[in-house]
């Protein structure tokens, strides 16, 4: 038997009716039609498995399967990407309540081919419920041009619904790793990509991403376009004004978490690549990991991004006002004979094999 060009893993967990029933019309309508779409059940209600079930009775492309016991979203999509058949050339994320455009698999495939990427993403239009737009994209004009690895450890702007990719990165994507701290199935097969290679971006939006009740919206200005009376404001919010100390702290430890995590990613990065790892990715990631604990590192992996510039996030710049903020609160309250508290440092992800 022929195998499908294309897998399609889909994670699931009390899917709303209404919802998935677009979703799977939204699938069914796709220009390329040689797909397969592993369904991978949560541990669902029995009502809710029985909706899914029936939305898929009668259609062999469909193959669903149901945890025994609850895994989460991260070990959820492992375990469907663990069941791509061999012989399957590209594959395809897949939430249960968005709307995929039709050619929203063609388009992301064929950019896949003209460019040698590992990773596709594309921008998505953000609906309500309903399907009422409330954003026609997601994305800061030209924003996704200037990623690198360095800034990809520690912030991600790769959505798993939006993403198709070569079968291949699995090889070296399973099993996930393991590890303390939000974990999410989407940073991490779009780092595996870009250590390894190259990601493409789809700027035209071809995916609705639904927002659920409180979701928020929208971004800050860019740093470019701030006047000076703003940035003098800015600056004064944050060291001038005493009253802000106690927020800002805990935004600095807040982000300084990240910063680990985005560290511990590199270190099994490192690990587990090896000799596989794109040209110079060793001495980004390297740069990362020493960033957690060197203010130094810090402020040259700001001064690096900024060259890049690629700083239109303020990641790097953010994390170096935190580096400082959390010393100088650590000698504050040396000096007051008080603990100097610092963040818990994060593990090192571990493979859990």
């Amino acid at each position: 038997m022929k195998r499908p060009e294309l897998a399609i893993c889909l994670a699931a967990y009390e899917p709303k009716a209404a919802l998935w029933r677009r979703q799977l019309t939204s699938l069914r309508a796709q220009t390329h039609q040689d797909w397969v779409c592993l369904i991978q059940d949560d541990a669902s209600s029995p009502a809710a498995y029985a909706r899914l079930r029936a939305g898929v009775r009668g259609d062999r492309r469909f193959v669903l399967r149901r945890n025994s016991r609850r895994l989460g979203f991260y070990r959820n999509f492992e375990t469907a990407l663990g069941r791509v058949p061999s012989g399957v050339r590209y594959v395809a994320l897949c939430d249960q309540d968005d709307r995929w455009h039709p050619g929203k698999l063609a388009n992301s495939m064929d950019l896949l081919q003209s460019s040698g990427a590992h990773l596709v993403h594309a921008n998505m239009r953000l609906v309500d419920a309903q399907g009422r737009v409330l954003a026609p994209g997601n994305w800061i004009a030209g924003a996704n041009a200037r990623v690198d690895l360095e800034s990809l450890c520690l912030a991600n702007i790769v959505t798993g619904a939006g993403a198709v990719f070569r079968a291949e990165l699995l090889e070296q994507a399973l099993p996930f790793p393991a590890g303390p701290g939000p974990l999410y199935h989407d940073h991490w097969l779009a780092l595996v990509a870009l250590s390894l290679g190259d990601l493409a971006y789809l700027d035209t939006p071809q995916w609705d991403y639904v927002q659920h009740g409180t979701n928020t919206l929208g971004h800050g200005l860019p740093r470019e376009v701030m006047s000076l009376r703003l940035r003098l404001h800015h600056f004064w919010q944050r060291w001038g004004a005493p009253h802000h100390r106690p927020s800002l702290l805990k935004d600095a430890r807040h982000r300084h978490a990240m910063l680990l995590q985005g560290s511990a990613y590199a270190g099994e990065l490192r690990r587990r690549l090896g000799a596989r790892l794109k040209a110079g990715a060793a001495r980004e990631l390297a740069l990362v990991q020493a960033a957690e604990h060197s203010l130094p590192a810090l402020a040259w992996l700001w001064a690096h991004g900024a060259r890049r510039g690629r700083d239109l996030y303020r990641i790097e710049h953010q994390l170096l006002e935190d580096g400082i903020r959390l010393r100088l609160e650590a000698f504050r309250e040396a000096l007051c004979g008080r603990s100097a508290g610092h963040p818990r440092r994060v593990e090192p992800l571990k493979s859990p094999c």
